[in-house]
């Protein structure tokens, strides 16, 4: 029998979806700012949402994130009018999509439906980094001894 308690169980898998989901949103929108085009460091590449991630049942559905700088990120978060007509114009399906899916009723998403899109997220991650891979050795900047 486990010592932990359900909660830190929880708590353990909000924290792997978080870091997963990062990266999958990362390597999607190759380390490039949606808003600007930049293309800032690692530690400056922010996974951002478009509709809050207090919202657990879309806090880690991949049309709700994307790559943001920290400039982008802040000027997000200080003028979200402006932000939501933006990402509107630039992904009006995935802005459609997210407004049909917040009004959805909102429910805690118990600790087995988190384990398994945990574990969904982890063969997406590893599908996107093998594309990633296969597209460094096509362009032949990789050497393989």
């Amino acid at each position: 029998m486990s010592n932990k308690s359900p909660k830190s169980e929880r708590k353990r898998l909000v924290d792997k979806l978080d870091k997963i989901t990062s990266e999958i949103i990362k390597i999607r929108d190759e380390n490039t700012c949606q808003r600007c085009g930049s293309k800032p460091r690692p530690k400056g590449c922010h996974w951002a949402h478009i509709f809050s991630r207090s919202k657990h049942f879309i806090r880690w559905d991949f049309l709700n994130s994307i790559v943001l700088c920290n400039g982008c990120h802040r000027f997000w978060h200080a003028n979200p009018l402006s932000s939501q007509i933006w990402f509107e114009a630039k992904f009006p399906h995935r802005y459609n999509y997210l407004q049909i899916e917040i009004q959805k009723t909102v429910r805690q998403i118990p600790t087995s439906e988190l384990q398994d899109l945990y574990e969904s997220h982890k063969q997406k991650l590893k599908e996107l980094q093998a594309e990633v891979l296969w597209l460094t050795l096509r362009r032949g900047s990789v050497t393989i001894k």
